[in-house]
């Protein structure tokens, strides 16, 4: 599972009198996230002052302000209502405070490094960002798993994804949601986080092999695979969008398959150096020999890495060679 966190700036919506390109791509990007409305692989997360920063501001999406961009900048194509659907749909999700149990954390001394990110956003905006990166640190801290992923976005980034760290000394802090305990006051964090800027750039940012080891659904291990595809046509040249490489699906008892590897062993044996029992495996440097039974005639010779499996050969019964 990995947690994904909207800071409001992200919803603020441009002035009318700014350039085309920065509405166009404010509503694109928010349209992106439709798609996690219903998803099971990641879960939302915003601070619970979003709304009321956005109204202070004057920067919530409000339906007229929309519409008369979308027609000042002849964007036919696009519709108030679904950019007001996404907003509204984003802003029922969980707060970060809720997910916590804690709605007073007091702090002081709060860096975030690089210093840019905060620097660049309107300083009505700043407070909010620290407290929610704040937050990040103790989910990840007191209530996550170690294999939990956590990923902040913000669209006034320069770049698609970054690790960024933020500290803070913790002053006081309700405790009851949490795993494991803060040993004491004040204490010091010290946190680095991954930072995106839109969805390309969250998809870049996912480790899918992390995200394949916490998965627990047939929606999650797709994803993992889909991510971990879109990551490797991305190294090799090729700009395929996800939605473009994902017209594929598992068989119904794949995911089963893949959840009991290395459970059903019973036709599985190591590979050894000679014919008896207490010979030692057959080694590749870290990797190990194994031998898999097909059938009576015919087994399955592949080596077993940390993070990977090779296939090495087919061979008849009597035949425990396996090549280098």
């Amino acid at each position: 599972m990995i947690n994904i966190y909207i800071d409001p700036f992200n919803f603020a919506c441009p002035q009318q009198d700014g350039n085309m390109q920065q509405f166009e791509d404010y509503v694109n990007n928010l349209l992106l996230w439709n798609d996690f409305k219903n998803t099971d692989w990641a879960n939302i997360l915003i601070t619970e002052r979003t709304m009321e920063i956005l109204f202070d501001t004057g920067d919530y999406p409000l339906w007229d302000n929309i519409k008369s961009s979308i027609l000042s900048y002849g964007l036919v194509e696009i519709q108030a209502k679904d950019i007001i659907d996404v907003v509204e749909g984003l802003l029922k999700t969980t707060t970060v405070e809720h997910y916590l149990k804690n709605e007073d954390i007091i702090y002081q001394d709060c860096t975030c490094n690089p210093l840019e990110l905060i620097q660049s956003l309107p300083e009505e905006y700043r407070i909010s960002s620290l407290n929610l990166m704040v937050q990040m640190a103790l989910v990840d801290y007191y209530i996550n798993s170690s294999e939990t992923e956590q990923i902040y976005i913000n669209r006034i980034l320069n770049f698609e994804f970054k690790e960024l760290n933020i500290s803070a000394k913790i002053l006081k802090c309700n405790q009851n949601n949490f795993s494991k305990k803060i040993p004491h006051f004040p204490y010091d964090i010290d946190y680095n986080f991954k930072c995106s800027k839109n969805m390309l750039g969250l998809y870049k940012s996912i480790d899918p092999i992390k995200m394949w080891k916490t998965s627990k659904s047939d929606e999650q291990y797709k994803m993992a695979l889909l991510i971990y595809i879109y990551q490797r046509n991305i190294e090799s040249g090729l700009n395929n969008s996800i939605e473009a490489i994902s017209k594929w699906d598992f068989g119904k008892k794949f995911i089963l398959s893949v959840k009991i590897f290395q459970e059903n062993m019973v036709d599985t044996h190591a590979l050894r150096t000679g014919k008896g029992p207490e010979d030692p495996q057959k080694k590749r440097g870290e990797d190990k020999a194994w031998r898999r039974d097909i059938d009576y005639t015919f087994h399955l010779h592949y080596w077993l890495g940390m993070n990977s499996v090779e296939f090495a050969k087919i061979v008849i019964h009597d035949d425990m060679s396996i090549p280098i």
